[in-house]
């Protein structure tokens, strides 16, 4: 099997997300103590709409060039 891309998997990975409104996240994460959620905006993002309290940072762009060195 070959492997894929990078944007061939995030296409993949955008095909299955569900986007949650705050509410909605935080009753997640209240729910679920063992939920881990990732904050993949950028920092300038961060600090324009503020933090997710309990969140991993680790900007999509920094993800995808760890994955695959010649992403865009």
């Amino acid at each position: 099997m070959p492997i894929k891309s990078i944007s061939d998997a995030v296409d993949a990975a955008k095909a299955q997300i569900e986007n949650l409104s705050i509410d909605e996240q935080q009753a997640e994460m209240a729910s679920n103590p063992d939920l881990q959620v990732v904050d993949i905006r950028e920092i300038q993002e961060r600090v324009d709409s503020g933090t997710i309290p309990g969140s991993v940072h680790a900007p999509r762009a920094i993800l995808e060039s760890w994955v695959d060195s010649s992403s865009p």
